[in-house]
Order: C-alpha cells, then structure tokens, then sequence
C-alpha cells in the first residue's frame, strides 16, 4: 500500500470515530440514530426536538407484530414465516427503505433479525414508541432456548465414552450417532496418518453384549472365554503403548501439532509406563482386566 492509501485509511477511521462519537449524545438522550428499523421511519419536522424522531410506520407496523405474534405462538419458524410474507405479496423491508431498489423477498435470516432486535419494545430507555408488548417480545426469546432445551434433553448418552481404545493405534474410540444406534470408530480417522483399523466400526450394543457376558461369566466364577473379545495381557499393553510412542513421533516430526515440551513428556510418560510392565512378572490373566476390541473390529 502507497502513502495515498495510508492516508487514506487513516481518515476513514477517523471519519468514522468521529461520526461515532457524533450518534453518542443523542443515543444518551434516548433518540435513534443510523437506518431505521423494519416498521419504523423518521419523522424530520418534530416540534420542540432538535434531532429527527423515530416513529411508527401505520403502513407496516402491523406487518411487524403478525411477524411477532405469530413466532410467539409457535404457529411457525423464521423461515415459514418468511415464506408466508412472499406468498401475500408483502414488500420485504430493502424495498421500504429504498423504493429504487429492485424488489427482494423476505428470508427467514431476515425474520430472525427482526425477532433479536430490542429495540421494537423501546429499548434502551427511548423516546420512539414500542411496536412489540414486552410480553409477547419475551416468549420469543424464551422460544429458541426451549429449542435447545430439548435438543439437548433428547440427546443419546455414550455408555462406553472415554472407555474404549484402539488395539492398533492405542487412540480413544470416539462415537458417532445413527438412526439406528451409536457407534464407535478409532480417532486417528480424522487425522493424516489414519491407522488400519480407522474405517472400520463396532456398533454400541455389540459392545455392551459382550462386557455384560464377560462380567456375569466372571461373577459367577466362570473363565470368560467370549471368542468376540479378547482380555488383554502385558504383552498387548506393551504393543499397544510402543504404538502410541510410534504415533507420537509421527505427530510431533510430520504433523507438528505438538510442541518439542509436550512431545518429550509424553514420550518420558510412555516409556515409564512400558518399563513398570516389563518389570512386572508374568501372571495369569486376570478377567478385571481391560477389554480390547482390537481383534473383534478387524475380523468385522
């Protein structure tokens, strides 16, 4: 950039500073500055005013509370509502503020701008008149949290969330909801050095048959002997953790989402982990111990 344009861009912001600090004092008073709102329109000869007072468009007033009337009862969303006003013919607001302007059609973008703006009911403290009871204004805001509510009261839960590794790569298995259950794929998918058993999938519910059948077989003093699963040894622990060390390097040299202080400790915290295993002397294996899914995923 010149030195034209330096200067340039330098009185544009200080044009700008300025005007903000213009619309200041009459903001303080309690009248509009800037466009005015859908529905509003100012009135420039107003006795005893010394700045142009907002008032109510009677044309289009109405316009605004069936749009907020309606939304407040739950008898359509933004965009029904958007699509309702284009079905009657009812002038979108560009075409109000600017008669030259081609016709545009009402969106549900729009609709929702309109729903969100306090200053329909007179707020902050003003002098232009409420178009919209404070009532009716408060059960539409109220309406996009009760959405909410129960999207997330109708969420699924994740029995084994944070539970389940994959044998490969020793990354956390993440979940991943269908209409038809929840199932769980090895996080390295997402990465750029997927590991071998990232496509493929185990459903939740074949998850939860074979713990339940290992459990109540070792509850009731049987060996679990599940073909689907596998108990898993020092030995897969080891494997498994080498794995992780392997996978760290290739983040840390290639990927570089790691920084040189977290690559070490993780690398310290590995090895520690990979020598108390192989200073632990061999025992029989215990059913308590942490089930893999590594051998099940890869036979489908």
């Amino acid at each position: 950039m010149g030195a034209d344009g330096l200067i340039g861009c330098k009185q544009a912001r200080e044009t700008g500073i300025r005007l903000s600090k213009a619309h200041e004092h009459p903001q303080e008073q309690g009248y509009a500055t800037g466009t005015a709102p859908y529905s509003y329109r100012y009135e420039r000869q107003t006795a005893g005013e010394k700045w142009p007072q907002m008032v109510a468009d009677e044309e289009t007033a109405p316009v605004l509370q069936r749009i907020f009337q309606t939304y407040a009862a739950s008898e359509a969303s933004a965009k029904q509502i958007a699509e309702m006003l284009h079905r009657d013919k009812v002038s979108a607001p560009i075409s109000n503020r600017n008669r030259n302007r081609a016709d545009r059609v009402w969106s549900g973008d729009v609709i929702s701008g309109m729903l969100a703006n306090r200053r329909y009911i007179a707020e902050p403290p003003a002098k232009w008149r409420a178009l919209d009871a404070r009532d009716v204004f408060d059960r539409v805001q109220a309406r996009p949290a009760s959405k909410v509510q129960r999207k997330a009261q109708g969420q699924r839960s994740c029995i084994f969330l944070g539970l389940l590794y994959c044998q490969e790569c020793g990354r956390r298995l993440s979940p991943t909801y269908f209409p038809q259950g929840v199932y769980y794929q090895c996080g390295s998918k997402s990465s750029l050095i997927p590991c071998d058993l990232a496509r493929e999938s185990v459903k939740e519910s074949d998850v939860r048959g074979q713990v339940e059948a290992v459990f109540a077989d070792f509850l009731n003093g049987i060996p679990a002997a599940t073909p689907a699963a596998v108990i898993e040894t020092n030995e897969i622990k080891i494997a498994r953790l080498r794995k992780q060390l392997e996978l760290v390097g290739d983040r840390y040299e290639s990927e570089g989402t790691i920084t040189r202080e977290a690559y070490q400790t993780k690398v310290a915290e590995l090895k520690a982990q990979i020598k108390a295993l192989e200073e632990q002397p061999v025992k029989a294996v215990d059913p308590r111990e942490l089930l893999t899914l590594g051998p099940a995923v890869a036979q489908g």
